[in-house]
Formats: C-alpha cells, structure tokens, sequence
C-alpha cells in the first residue's frame, strides 16, 4: 500500500496466485486506489486474470458535491460474474471436483469450459441526493445492469443474455414526523427485470415504542407485467418487525404476508378470456442474535 503524506489519495497493488485440485485456478494482478477531497471522492478497482487473459474487475464509484446542496454519484462497473476460476468449469456439471472432471475432459476443454460459464455483467447507476429542510431528504436513482450470455458447451445449455435493464427509483426520507427519534421513507420505482415490468410503491417507518423496543411497519404495492405470457400480477404486501436491541444482544418479531392477483388474457376460439389467479400468504419469525467482538 502506498500513501504519501498529507496526500489526498492512497493506492495499493495486489497479485493473487490459487490453484484447485493441482491445477491452475485464478492468476490476478490489480490495484485499488482511492481520493478523497474538500468536496469530491473517487474510488477505483481494476483487477486483470493474467492466466485466462480476462478483465475481471474495472470498477470507478465517484461523488461530488454540487452548489444548493445537491451530491452526486456515478458508479460504473464491468466484472466477470462470478470472477474467473478454473473451478467455474463445474458449474452446471454434475461433478464435484476439478479432479473428476479431467476424467471427461481434457484440460483446453476444462478451461475452455471455465471461460463458457464466466458471463461478462456491467452495472452503470447514477445517484442524486439533496437534503430539503431540516427534516427531508429526496434521492433519484437512475440504473442499468447487463447480464452477457453463455454458450452452450460440454453439456450444459446457454443462457441468452438479458439485454439493457433499466431501473429507476426515487426515495423521500423523513425524520421526526411523528414523534423523536423516527424515520420514515417513501420508495417508487419503475424497472425492467427478466421477468418484466415491475412498478411498486413502498411506506416504511421505523420509531420507537418505549425502552429498547422499536416497531417498523411496511406497506408495499407492487405490479410486474411479465413478459413471457403477458399477465399481470398486482401484490400488497404489508408486514411489521419489532426489535429489541440492548449491547450486543438483538430480539426480532417480524409478521407480515401477501394479498396477490394475476390476470392472464387467453385467447380462445370465441373470443379473449380472461383468467384471474389469488394468492394469500402469510408468515411470522422470531430471531435472537448475539454478537461477539474480538479485541
């Protein structure tokens, strides 16, 4: 690691050489830095797999403050998912060890198999956020992920790629609205998924109820227009957690459920019918956690 003094910015190198059952897994070299600044930041990571010749990882996350209080981020991100490894060769199979594998394959094949089944994803968001008073704050979320595809090989089938998948979300954050010490958000989003469509709306609050007791109720609305049969499935999803912190102890109740209705449009000799599906669920769980620190 190398920072000079009363420097803004600090860096370090890193190699990593692993093997998995006596042959060559991951072979990398990177480096990571990082500026931080009166009134910006920017953190970069680049890691390259000498041995398979592959970009792992090249990711930049970078913040500035504007006049009027408004902040601003970009993060943009090209990675192998997952990252590079001669062990990626048994996904999909139904061998458990490298060592099994060279039984049905040659070793070009168990490489060629471990570069079949790294897909290549890129996620792109920008984030702005400016505090409005002393009680509110908005965020604006702007979004796009991309999955690349798999061919099929050595018995394992393809997987197509997703395409550009936009997201867009905005956030209102409240404090103190309805008494000391709450917080409450309000969420909207609009998105593209591999399924769909999906639009939901969301109210959360989280306050106090005396001593260490704190309840969070949820509500959610949630509609996703699938593409594949082109039906439509409208969820309310309420829920309540109440926890009980103290040190390093934490009690959690937490109960909630689902109130659903898809719609299918089926086209039938005498005309469009449509057929509508409900679903009820509910759920309840208790959780204790205990931490411990080592010093």
């Amino acid at each position: 690691m190398f920072a000079p003094r009363n420097a803004h910015w600090d860096g370090e190198i890193f190699a990593v050489n692993q093997s998995y059952d006596g042959l060559t897994d991951r072979q990398a070299v990177g480096f990571d830095g990082r500026y931080l600044g009166a009134h910006s930041s920017v953190v970069a990571l680049v890691d390259y797999d000498l041995f398979y010749h592959s970009l792992n990882t090249a990711s930049l996350l970078g913040t500035v403050q504007l006049p009027a209080k408004w902040t601003v981020s970009l993060d943009a991100e090209r990675r192998n998912s997952p990252v590079i490894t001669t062990g990626n060769a048994l996904i999909g199979q139904s061998f458990t060890s490298l060592t099994t594998l060279q039984e049905h394959f040659t070793l070009d094949q168990i490489y060629q198999a471990a570069r079949d089944r790294t897909p290549v994803t890129a996620n792109y968001s920008f984030t702005a956020t400016k505090p409005l008073g002393q009680r509110f704050q908005f965020t604006a979320v702007v979004a796009a992920t991309q999955i690349g595809a798999t061919p099929a090989s050595f018995n394992v089938p393809a997987q197509p790629a997703t395409g550009t998948l936009f997201n867009y979300q905005a956030q209102l954050y409240g404090s103190g609205l309805w008494g000391q010490n709450d917080f409450n958000v309000a969420t909207l989003t609009h998105g593209s998924t591999e399924i769909g469509r999906i639009d939901s709306v969301s109210l959360t609050s989280r306050f106090p109820v005396g001593g260490a007791w704190r309840l969070a109720p949820r509500f959610t609305v949630e509609r996703l227009d699938q593409q594949s049969d082109g039906s439509t499935q409208t969820s309310y999803i309420p829920s309540a957690l109440l926890d009980w912190q103290r040190g390093n102890k934490l009690l959690q109740f937490e109960a909630g459920g689902e109130l659903g209705s898809r719609q299918a449009f089926l086209q039938l000799a005498n005309g469009q019918f449509v057929q509508t599906q409900k679903t009820t669920r509910y759920y309840v769980s208790i959780s204790y956690r205990l931490s411990f620190q080592s010093r």
